[in-house]
């Protein structure tokens, strides 16, 4: 069984198992299933702000994803919570607009990648967030094709 938090990502995730319905009815959590389609990369991290209101405020949120804008917007909101009595943390919130209460204690949240038979539980560091293998690959070996691309056996 999926052990969950008040926020819940799962990425890699196509069709309900009986495992994730069982935890979406068990624990009454509102459940949010690619909220990324047809949104523009701005709407997705405004999305993610708002899922850390609203988990900072209560609410219990099961996010299933393909994003990498909705993740990487997490993962600076536990960034920003981890160092937020930093100044230059203060500065950073001000000038780009980050309020305290999106701020994302790692210990309310949950991530699992779904590898086509299970769930795996994704490590959350603290310092940088989730790390989420199949995006992590994926990024990685588009950036060694545009490398090689662009630089071909004269890599810097």
């Amino acid at each position: 069984m999926l052990k969950l938090a008040p926020l819940t990502v799962i990425c890699g995730y196509s069709l309900p198992s009986k495992e994730l319905l069982s935890a979406f009815i068990e624990n009454r959590i509102s459940i949010e299933y690619c909220p990324e389609a047809f949104n523009h990369i701005r709407e997705q991290i405004r999305l993610a702000k708002d899922y850390v209101e609203l988990i900072n405020n209560g609410a219990l949120i099961l996010l299933a994803t393909y994003s990498i804008e909705i993740i990487r917007e997490l993962n600076t909101l536990i960034m920003l919570h981890n160092k937020a009595d930093m100044d230059y943390i203060k500065d950073i919130m001000k000038k780009y607009h980050y309020k305290n209460t999106e701020l994302l204690d790692p210990n309310k949240l949950a991530c699992y990648e779904y590898d086509g038979t299970k769930f795996i539980k994704t490590n959350i560091d603290p310092h940088f967030g989730m790390s989420i293998s199949c995006f992590d690959e994926t990024i990685e070996t588009i950036n060694n094709i545009q490398d090689e691309i662009e630089f071909g056996d004269n890599k810097l």
